[in-house]
């Protein structure tokens, strides 16, 4: 799968009880994880026994976890709460009538790819040690471009910060659009103007 080694292929599968008695789920919030997950394998395990790649400080290893959907609306939280019970660093296949696509949690946060068809989407290791392969996957499946000299974390605090001011300018705009008082319209065309110069310092 993905395009990873054969020799780190596994197939387990870890039954859904397992997780509600874990976490001493109520009947409500199993019926939201049944309706959500359908079954979960763990698929591959990235480890220095399986391939050539050396311990990092933080990640020992990577599993590769594939999880059926009864949904493409899938709840966030219950993937979470798969991470949650495994205490391992996890890559998600997320499955559903036919089509793929990849998960990874990184910093609390959930990046998905497009959804693609079976067998079409690809990971590709690249690094010397597992917290350098994790990363570059995390990457790979958010389409997050890294600049020189820049961390991971610190371009996505970047990007954050980038999509928050994308978001004042919309709203700015449709402001600007509706208001009819010139005095008015003009102070938020002001705002809009600072707003836009922070943008092209971010």
């Amino acid at each position: 799968m993905l395009g990873l080694p054969k020799n780190s292929e596994i197939l387990k599968q870890l039954p859904k009880k397992k997780i509600y008695t874990k976490f001493n789920l109520l009947n409500a919030d199993r019926v939201k994880f049944d309706n959500d997950i359908s079954k979960l394998y763990i698929v591959h395990e990235l480890s220095s026994e399986t391939i050539n790649i050396k311990v990092g400080e933080k990640i020992s290893s990577i599993y590769v976890l594939l999880v059926e959907l009864k949904s493409k609306n899938f709840n966030e939280k219950n993937i979470k709460l798969i991470a949650k019970m495994i205490p391992q660093t996890l890559v998600f296949i997320l499955r559903f009538e036919g089509q793929e696509a990849l998960a990874v949690f990184y910093e609390g946060r959930l990046f998905k790819s497009d959804w693609a068809k079976i067998d079409e989407l690809t990971l590709t290791i690249s690094g010397l040690n597992f917290d350098v392969v994790f990363e570059n996957f995390v990457k790979q499946i958010g389409e997050i471009v890294v600049k020189d000299c820049e961390t991971l974390s610190l371009q996505l605090a970047i990007n954050e910060t980038r999509q928050k001011i994308v978001k004042e300018i919309e709203k700015l705009n449709k402001k600007i659009a509706t208001q009819k008082q010139p005095h008015k319209k003009f102070a938020l065309m002001e705002e809009l103007g600072k707003l836009k110069k922070e943008l092209s310092k971010v």
